[in-house]
């Protein structure tokens, strides 16, 4: 509609642009000397135009009559054909009347005889036959104008409705007979016949018994083999899951034999209602499994000492409470996880049996709903699909019932929530033995990274094999809450105590200390290379569990991965067998697992951060105090000024060689050494500098060798983040002592050969990273290196300009000018960067 308008008005103005042009037209010729001759030509192109138009309109009103005409004709030839459709209809009705009255009359003459014969299955035909006829066939009895063909109707019902109650009753005591005699082939003959007759419940529940007597005595025989220990002794701690399986399997036997003539004679839905009622007997057998696994276990009292050891703020020197053996649990938990599997395994058994059969039974309804018979009639396609889904809706209400509620349902369940506090307890314990058991190993890691990470792994694995998705859920929360409580304080506890201060005055007190101990009391006191062993140790175990916990989870994605290829090509296969799986994950399964797995790349994460925090303290410790060496000469030259106990200076004195002394003064001539060279150069000071480095050469050496004693013993990646630090560490101690010197140009060019080269040696040994920790640095050196003030301004709005994270601010970059003895300070102050 919006389109013909736009139409419309576009045609409107196209009609008022040619009524314009042709006023124009006509003003033209009236005014123009040939306007006699042109209004003659345009009333002889008007005429035409006129004469055209009539034409169009004769032809149009022929048009308009021809459509009248068929328009006609169509109505009288649908009403024509409406009373056909009408007639047809009432035929049809009356043939299928016809027909029944006739299947009615033979039905009933033939049922006696074929129930006297003891032809069952006829009669059961001729009933069925008879229960399915239409209703409109009964009230013609009374209807009808002709009286013997009503009297024959009624009698014909009177006949039938008699033979139905007889035969119902024969048909139940030769079931019964059957079901006593254990004759298998009369219960298949009479177990068929009762859906004939609308008597499905009876022939169920009679058939039921048979198969319920079945089931005890499969029971009976594996809880005699479970009462007499089993048959293999190498499986006895498997015992009670192991007598769950094999009557799992004797109970699929026996479903799987008996589908197909429950599925065939009664329907996919009454197969559920079937099952159903043998889940009672099921029930028992399986109660009666779980209740000896529990005496035998001991599961209650162990219940009750797991929740006795969790609630109490436990350690590992308390005896109160008796422990129970993680060995022991160790052994309970996998057959508890292995019982769930078989019981698993049989509802997927049931579920695939039934969802198998409701497919048929919707395949076969799909097939009727878009018939021929129907293909018309909208209204009743649309019935039958809404009942379609309203049986597909009650067939997974008894589902869910059949498997959350039943008692083996209920019954698994508390076992579960058994399984998992047990679990969260072998955890814990397993964990603290772990720690308590830590030995150094050849490696970099100690064995509780292995330990603990093993035990993870473990713990998750098993409640993988239990197929549960809330099992694996819980064993990653418990397993991530040990790793960020338990494990992560122990690692956190051992950093936190430092890295024993390797400065000259801690290490002479430390020698000091142990040439006492060895006088007095004939032992050596090695306690800070333990501590500084423990918190190497600490370190490089976060480091190496933050990556072995992304190995962790990319395993167990890719284990999840594979599963669920694997269900998800069962799911097709089946599919094309006309079966269904309910094996695949629902979106809710999949996310929760994800959600779980995640954790550990958070752990991972606090982990790394540990070992960082470990690295910058060891710098703290290890570096930052030999970056100092005003004390280490002071020591040297015996100067100490009261910082020392005279007896502490006596010890230091014994323990120590002065060549020793002078060597590590030799090695560690570092960042103040810096202060006692001149700054303020010539030309000749320069050209000596760079003929002999007089400082930057052997810094970078005593560097190395400092940084190199700690790559053995580190790992890699704690060594990268120690080198960073280290940069961190150099920059700021050089910048702390550049502040407190005085610089000419010549000067700056000698600060700037060293910077180069000390930025080539963290750069080589860290990589570039390093030279975005020197950032500051190397804006310092470049002030100091400037001609005049008006280049330190150039350089100030360039600096301004880059991507640089660390500037220097407007103050610090005028502090830094101010050192240069050469430019004029009345300048500098006014500067405003």
């Amino acid at each position: 509609l919006h389109e013909l308008r736009v139409e419309l008005d576009v045609k409107r103005r196209e009609e008022e642009r040619l009524q314009k042009e042709i006023a124009d037209i006509l003003t033209e010729c009236a005014s123009g000397s040939a306007g006699d001759h042109q209004s003659r030509a345009f009333g002889m192109a008007v005429s035409r135009l006129n004469n055209a138009m009539l034409v169009v309109e004769t032809d149009t009103k022929q048009l308009a009559a021809s459509l009248r005409t068929i328009s006609r004709l169509a109505d009288n030839i649908s009403g024509k054909v409406s009373a056909l459709d009408v007639a047809k209809t009432r035929v049809v009705e009356c043939l299928q009347l016809a027909g029944d009255m006739h299947d009615l009359g033979v039905c009933s003459e033939g049922v006696d005889e074929c129930i006297n014969n003891e032809d069952y299955e006829q009669a059961a035909q001729h009933i069925h036959r008879f229960l399915t006829l239409d209703r409109a066939v009964f009230q013609f009895s009374s209807s009808t104008v002709d009286k013997d063909a009503g009297l024959n109707v009624s009698h014909s019902y009177e006949v039938l409705t008699s033979a139905t109650t007889r035969l119902k009753e024969i048909l139940q005591k030769k079931l019964e007979a059957a079901v006593e005699a254990e004759d298998i082939p009369s219960m298949q003959r009479f177990v068929k016949l009762f859906p004939l007759i609308n008597e499905h419940n009876s022939g169920l529940t009679r058939f039921g018994k048979y198969l319920g007597k079945q089931i005890a005595k499969i029971g009976n025989d594996n809880l005699k083999i479970m009462d007499a220990g089993g048959t293999d002794d190498k499986r006895t701690n498997v015992l009670y899951a192991d007598t769950l399986f094999l009557f799992f399997e004797g109970i699929a036997a026996l479903l799987e034999t008996n589908q197909p003539l429950i599925e065939s004679a009664y329907g996919p839905d009454k197969l559920l209602d079937f099952i159903n009622m043998l889940q009672v007997d099921i029930d028992q057998v399986v109660g009666k499994v779980i209740d000896a696994f529990a005496k035998k276990r001991q599961l209650e009292k162990r219940l009750k000492t797991v929740q006795r050891l969790l609630r109490e703020d436990r350690h590992s020197d308390k005896g109160e409470v008796e422990r129970l053996d993680a060995l022991e649990l160790d052994t309970l938990l996998s057959e508890i996880c292995l019982m769930n599997t078989h019981t698993e395994m049989y509802w997927r058994f049931v579920r695939r049996r039934l969802k198998g059969a409701s497919l048929e039974a919707d395949q076969e309804e799909f097939v009727m709903v878009n018939g021929d018979d129907f293909g018309d009639d909208e209204e009743k396609k649309k019935r039958l699909e809404e009942e379609k889904v309203r049986r597909k809706n009650e067939r997974e209400k008894k589902l869910d019932q059949l498997l959350n509620r039943s008692l083996v349902g209920s019954k698994m369940q508390e076992i579960l929530g058994n399984y998992l506090l047990l679990e969260q307890y072998y955890m814990q314990e397993s964990v603290r033995k772990a720690i308590d058991m830590d030995a150094k190993e050849e490696g970099l890691l100690s064995s509780v990274v292995d330990d603990v990470l093993f035990l993870v792994r473990k713990c998750v694995r098993r409640a993988m094999s239990s197929g549960s998705v809330d099992c694996v859920c819980a064993a990653l929360n418990y397993g991530v809450a040990l790793l960020e409580t338990t494990f992560y304080q122990h690692l956190y506890n051992t950093i936190q105590a430092g890295y024993p201060s390797t400065n000259f005055a801690a290490e002479a007190l430390q020698t000091a200390q142990n040439a006492y101990n060895v006088i007095q009391h004939g032992k050596s006191a090695d306690a800070a290379d333990v501590q500084r062993d423990h918190f190497l140790t600490a370190a490089n175990n976060a480091r190496g569990t933050g990556e072995l916990l992304i190995d962790l989870r990319k395993g167990l994605e890719n284990e999840w991965s594979k599963t669920q290829r694997h269900l998800h090509f069962l799911g097709m296969f089946n599919r094309k067998l006309g079966t269904s799986s309910n094996f695949q994950r629902s979106s809710v399964e999949t996310g929760k697992l994800e959600h779980a797995v995640s954790q550990l790349a958070d752990v991972s994460r606090k982990m790394h951060h540990l070992a960082t925090v470990g690295m910058e303290s060891l710098c703290k410790t290890s570096f930052r105090p030999k970056l100092k060496t005003r004390f280490v000469i002071n020591l040297c030259l015996g100067d100490l000024e009261g910082d020392m106990l005279e007896e502490q200076k006596a010890s230091c004195r014994l323990s120590i060689h002065p060549s020793t002394i002078l060597l590590n003064v030799l090695l560690c001539a570092l960042c103040d050494a810096f202060l006692d060279l001149p700054h303020t150069l010539t030309d000749v000071q320069l050209a000596e500098f760079e003929a002999v480095d007089p400082f930057i050469e052997q810094f970078n050496a005593n560097l190395d060798k400092q940084i190199a004693s700690f790559e053995p013993v580190l790992h890699k990646e704690n060594f990268q983040s120690l080198l960073l630090s280290v940069c961190s560490e150099v920059e700021s101690q050089f910048e702390r002592v550049i502040m407190k010197c005085s610089f000419n140009r010549l000067g700056g060019l000698q600060l700037d050969r060293e910077f180069r080269q000390l930025s080539a040696y963290l750069s080589g040994i860290a990589g570039w990273t390093a030279r975005e920790r020197c950032a500051r640095l190397s804006q310092i050196v470049a002030l100091l290196n400037v001609e005049n003030v008006d280049e330190a301004i150039e350089l100030r709005e360039a600096t301004r300009a880059s991507p640089i994270a660390r500037m220097l601010s407007a103050n610090d970059s005028i502090r830094v000018l101010q050192l240069r003895t050469d430019l004029p300070a009345a300048l500098i102050q006014k500067l405003e960067f």
